[in-house]
């Protein structure tokens, strides 16, 4: 079985996506914390709080266990240029849009220089 608290990175030139499980001791709005916290720190320092733009218990609310049935399905939130999406009330995914995404140098990029 694979550690589900790992997680998965995805980086292109437009954009910065971000996924992971929430494990069982966690709240849906701690695995959104976490997972905010691991962008880079120039991305991290230009979003706004979390709780400008959702009440945390109102998502936690729908996907809150319920004796009748497993909740199931997506809710999304989007501001500025950040999408948080949560699937089936245990996974999260966050994609920052390239508005601040820093653009993605590659090594033959970096080895480049104009002749003296």
């Amino acid at each position: 079985m694979s550690d589900s608290s790992e997680t998965d990175s995805h980086r292109s030139d437009e954009s910065i996506t971000l996924r992971t499980d929430i494990q069982p001791d966690e709240t849906t709005t701690d695995a959104i914390v976490r997972l905010l916290e691991k962008l880079p720190e120039r991305v991290y320092d230009e979003v706004t709080p979390l709780y400008d733009h959702v009440d945390p218990e109102a998502l936690e609310h729908l996907f809150a266990d319920t004796t009748a049935s497993v909740r199931q399905g997506t809710a999304r939130v989007t501001f500025e240029d950040v999408q948080i999406a949560v699937r089936d009330g245990d996974r999260v995914e966050i994609r920052i849009a390239d508005e601040i995404a820093p653009p993605t140098i590659t090594d033959r990029d970096e080895c480049e220089t104009d002749p003296p």
